[in-house]
């Protein structure tokens, strides 16, 4: 008998977003792990890295799983000793149906040992626009590109830039970073309980920057201009808040600067919110980015952000300065908004809200579940070596199919309606349903989709 049928049963994820520490990639598999129906959801994640990381008991406490396939080696040997691993784990803890992969330079080998294993569903999701990678590199992108082609049956991404970054010219479809912004409420956080807590001088103005120490958030460039503005200000100090491989280079360089007293290194499982509470403006001097999570974040507590161009325009919904990478052009424009009197607007734009994105992936997850009940609605109605026929039945499970917005669904449900199969006839509510549906499955049955080719024939 086909699983759906028993209701109970939850629609089984498989994350795999590298390691699990404190990044844009986990803070995004984070924050859906909170916003999903947790009744309807069995998450698994999977750890690339050798240690826990931050995420590993926060992951656990929503409910989660984690699994760990952490293999030693250079990038080659460690993909494909990597996923060896996974495979076993998705053989040994599946069936799952869904397999969602953010590693996007192993996105298409992951997907392919997905596809065999045969999980229906298969999301290749990336979160970068790295334009400045190694040849190496680039070669790997197209061969993951290659695979994605051929086993990935989504394609998604943070930022139009990503995707284009990854797909090229493929269907894509963008999924906004979505933050919860009952969090970022600045009257919520008492400013001198901050300034308390995070042991900082509340006489001072704090800069700040959000971030790994890490050659891509190009925090060098970033003290060069604190230097210079420094100079000028002895009343401005910067917040750095993160951890990475060049943290102790940035250490050795701040204190030959002289910058001991002036730069405070914050360990990135602070209340982050409470550091925005305080700041007077955010720098993020990136080499390239996906969607910056820290941009929206601030943003939606009113902080004016200076940027690199080379951070996506679709960032911005009000508070970003787009800054080529000139020291003294950041100097500048930084040095003197800080000697202003300004009070920024608090921007929280619905596109970046957890409940979209939530709402967003679900539909996704949920397809799935609403073509398993199209199926057994069409089995019950015919009847089959699974199911006995039972009109009643198929129609209540085209309903399901319907609610969850699934186009098969909708027009099983209409066509019960039109026929006055197990339901009074009506042919207006029949009609309704149908017009709402129309242009989508046409749209599909153009694309050579087989079942809705059937369904458009019908209509």
């Amino acid at each position: 008998m086909q699983r759906w049928f028993i209701s109970s049963n939850k629609i089984k994820v498989l994350h795999i977003g590298g390691n699990l520490r404190i990044n844009g990639i986990s803070t995004f598999i984070n924050n859906l792990l909170y916003g999903l129906d947790k009744t309807q959801f069995e998450i698994s994640v999977v750890n690339t890295a050798a240690d826990d990381g931050y995420y590993k008991q926060r992951f656990e406490s929503f409910g989660g799983k984690t699994y760990n396939i952490y293999t030693r080696g250079t990038s080659l040997i460690r993909a494909f000793g990597q996923a060896k691993k996974l495979k076993k784990i998705i053989i040994k803890e599946g069936p799952f149906d869904v397999v969602h992969s953010h590693y996007f330079s192993n996105n298409g080998l992951y997907l392919k040992i997905a596809h065999d294993a045969k999980v229906p569903i298969r999301i290749s999701h990336c979160h970068q626009s790295n334009l400045k990678i190694k040849f190496t590199k680039k070669i790997g992108v197209l061969i993951s590109r290659k695979l994605i082609d051929k086993y990935a049956t989504h394609r998604l991404g943070c930022s139009k830039e990503a995707c284009i970054f990854l797909y090229g010219r493929r269907p894509y479809q963008i999924i906004y970073y979505g933050i919860d912004y009952h969090k970022f409420k600045k009257k919520k956080i008492d400013r001198h309980q901050a300034y308390r807590k995070l042991g900082l001088n509340a006489d001072k103005k704090y800069i700040i920057q959000i971030g790994r120490f890490a050659k891509q958030k190009n925090p060098i460039f970033s003290l060069d201009v604190f230097k210079k503005i420094a100079d000028q200000n002895a009343f401005v100090d910067l917040i750095i808040v993160g951890h990475g491989p060049l943290k102790e280079k940035i250490i050795r360089l701040i204190n030959h600067l002289g910058l001991k007293e002036r730069v405070h290194i914050l360990n990135p499982d602070i209340n982050v919110a409470e550091v925005y509470k305080i700041a007077e403006c955010l720098m993020l001097p990136s080499l390239w980015e996906g969607l910056p999570f820290v941009l929206i974040e601030a943003q939606a507590m009113g902080i004016r952000c200076f940027v690199s161009e080379n951070i996506t325009q679709e960032a911005n919904i009000g508070l970003c300065s787009y800054l080529s990478l000139e020291s003294n052009i950041w100097v500048k424009n930084i040095h003197n908004y800080v000697n202003q009197n300004h009070k920024e607007q608090i921007i929280q734009h619905e596109r970046f809200d957890l409940k979209k994105m939530v709402i967003n992936i679900s539909k996704i997850y949920y397809n799935y579940l609403a073509e398993q009940y199209c199926d057994i609605a069409k089995e019950l109605s015919l009847g089959s070596v699974n199911y006995k026929t039972d009109k009643a039945k198929s129609i209540e499970f085209y309903k399901k199919a319907h609610e969850l917005d699934n186009l098969r669904g909708t027009f099983g449900y209409a066509l019960a309606f039109f026929e006055g199969n197990s339901v009074g006839r009506d042919r207006k509510k029949a009609q309704k349903l149908v017009s709402s549906i129309i242009v989508d499955v046409r749209k599909k049955a153009k694309k050579g989709d087989s079942k809705y080719q059937v369904v458009y024939g019908d209509m």
